[in-house]
C-alpha cells in the first residue's frame, strides 16, 4: 500500500514539474517585460502551446509592403525605437519590452506582401500610453485573445519563419482548435500570422522566437 502511495505520489509529482516547465515563460521575459498569459494547452512533444493572452497594448507600424520579411522588421524596427527613445507626444522614455512582432499578410504571391511591425508597450502605459508623433505608428490595443504558439530559436529568416508557419499549422491539424484559427485567419493561416523575436540582434546564442496563429474562441 505504501509503495503504491509512493508511486502515485512521484507520478503526480511529475506531472506537475512537467507542466511548470512547459508552462514557463519564453527565457528573455526573466528580464524584459512580456505581455502575460494562461496556458491553456500544449501539443504531444511540445508541438505547439495554446496560450490565452490578457489585453495587450501596442505601438504598431502601418503594413510595410514591396520589401521581404527581415527588411522590413528592420524598417519597422528602427522607426519603433525612435518611439521608445522618446519621439512621442510626452517625450517619454519607453524600456524595452519583448517580443518584437511582425504581422505577415499575405494575398496571392509573396511579393504582395505586407508586414505590420509591433512592440509590446509595458503595462505600467497601458491606461495613458504616449502617443507616436510619426503618422506611420499607431496605438494598438488587443482585447483578451487566444494564440497557437510555436517557439524556434537561432536568428529568424525569410524562409524559417514560413517553414515553421507551416509546422506549426501541420501540428495542429486535426485538434479542436482548427476551425476556430481557420475562421480567425480568413480560412488560411499560412497567409496571417505573426512572428515573436525576443532578443537583441546581438545576442548570438540562446535565442527565442515564437509563431503565432491568433484566433478567438
Amino acid at each position: 500500500m505504501y509503495a503504491s502511495k509512493l508511486m502515485c505520489a512521484s507520478l503526480l509529482l511529475s506531472i506537475l514539474v512537467l507542466d511548470r516547465v512547459v508552462a514557463s515563460p519564453p527565457p528573455p521575459c526573466s528580464r524584459l517585460e512580456c505581455p502575460t498569459y494562461n496556458l491553456i494547452d500544449s501539443g504531444s512533444g511540445g508541438a505547439y502551446e495554446i496560450r490565452k493572452y490578457a489585453d495587450i497594448v501596442l505601438i504598431t507600424t502601418s503594413p510595410i509592403q514591396g520589401e521581404g520579411f527581415l527588411q522590413a522588421t528592420h524598417s519597422g524596427f528602427s522607426k519603433l525605437l525612435l518611439y521608445i527613445l522618446g519621439k512621442n507626444d510626452q517625450g517619454q522614455k519607453i524600456e524595452m519590452a519583448a517580443p518584437v512582432v511582425t504581422q505577415v499578410s499575405l494575398s496571392g504571391s509573396e511579393a504582395e506582401a505586407a508586414y505590420a511591425v509591433s512592440f509590446y508597450i509595458p503595462q505600467k502605459f497601458h491606461a495613458n500610453p504616449p502617443l507616436p508623433t510619426d503618422e506611420s505608428l499607431k496605438i494598438q490595443r488587443i482585447p483578451t485573445t487566444y494564440a497557437a504558439v510555436k517557439q524556434f530559436s537561432g536568428f529568424v529568416s525569410d524562409t524559417n519563419v514560413v517553414d515553421e508557419t507551416n509546422a506549426l499549422i501541420k501540428s495542429l491539424s486535426g485538434t479542436k482548435y482548427m476551425d476556430a484559427i481557420n475562421k480567425s485567419c480568413g480560412g488560411d493561416p499560412a497567409h496571417n500570422y505573426f512572428v515573436g523575436q525576443y532578443n537583441s540582434p546581438f545576442e548570438l546564442f540562446d535565442r527565442t522566437n515564437e509563431i503565432w496563429l491568433v484566433f478567438h474562441m
